[in-house]
């Protein structure tokens, strides 16, 4: 039988394919961007307020509608933001205590192997608050830094049901090796029970890992020859989660923030303005 989140995460993904997007609250302002209209908004959609965190009615998600035709967009449809954008949010610290970048490493599984058997499994890239943003503590080990993020650290923090159930919770795993796409990755940490990620399609990952660069590891599986999440500032392909302060509105926010979005993404999307 399904969870509850996982049943939320199912509706989720049929509501998103129509017109209509269930949430609990929501704010759009169209931007204009050149001749195209962007549309950004900040949701606290119903799946968030059932995340094993404190305070979740605090966190929203990102979105943009009517992307700039100067760019491309692979991810979760209007969720999908540039990496300049992440960078414009994420400094706003009168509006959020923490803004949270994450892309998963494939549509679907990605490979990985511990020691001699190859699997495929659920992983996602995050920023380096990802853990601390969320106010999330590992049972065991630990979370990543903004340094992890900024080195793009090769280290790997578990999900407990995963380590629970593919290695029978076995507390020496710290410091063990795991290979995601052949690429060594230290296992730093796993995740506390009831931890899942934020991920708003696959109800649960299985591991994280800081953002990378290499070209093996690319948002989304796309081939690095395409587009790369830190050299293609009009590749739109990095969902975003924001962690409200605490007296700031979604209203508010989305006012305070509108025109640091613009300048964010005109800047990352040249267009003519006339």
């Amino acid at each position: 039988m399904l969870s509850v989140a996982q049943g939320l995460r199912c509706t989720l993904r049929q509501l998103a394919k129509s017109s209509v997007f269930t949430s609990v609250s929501i704010l759009t302002i169209a931007l204009g961007i050149g001749a195209n209209t962007a549309i950004f908004s900040v949701m606290n959609a119903v799946l968030l307020h059932f995340l094993p965190v404190p305070n979740p009615q605090q966190l929203v998600y990102f979105h943009l509608k009517n992307q700039p035709l100067s760019t491309s967009q692979t991810g979760y449809g209007d969720m999908s933001m540039s990496l300049p954008v992440f960078e414009a949010m994420r400094i706003r610290q009168e509006v959020f205590t923490d803004v949270i970048g994450f892309a998963p490493l494939a549509f679907e599984k990605v490979a990985v192997r511990i020691g001699a058997e190859p699997e495929e499994t659920l992983g996602e890239m995050v920023s380096g608050n990802f853990f601390s943003g969320l106010q999330v503590q590992p049972i065991l080990g630990r979370g990543f830094t903004l340094k992890d993020e900024s080195t793009h650290a090769p280290i790997a923090v578990l999900n407990y049901a995963w380590w629970k159930s593919r290695f029978a919770g076995d507390k020496d795993i710290l410091g063990r090796t795991i290979y995601v796409k052949g690429i060594p990755f230290m296992i730093a940490g796993i995740a506390p029970p009831g931890f899942n990620g934020v991920d708003p399609v696959h109800s649960a990952m299985d591991f994280w890992i800081p953002l990378q660069v290499r070209p093996e590891l690319n948002a989304w599986g796309t081939p690095s020859t395409d587009h790369t999440l830190y050299g293609s500032q009009n590749w739109l392909a990095m969902l975003m989660l924001g962690r409200l302060r605490p007296g700031v509105s979604p209203q508010q926010a989305l006012a305070q923030l509108t025109p640091a979005f613009q300048n964010a993404l005109a800047n990352a999307s040249p267009v003519d303005p006339h």
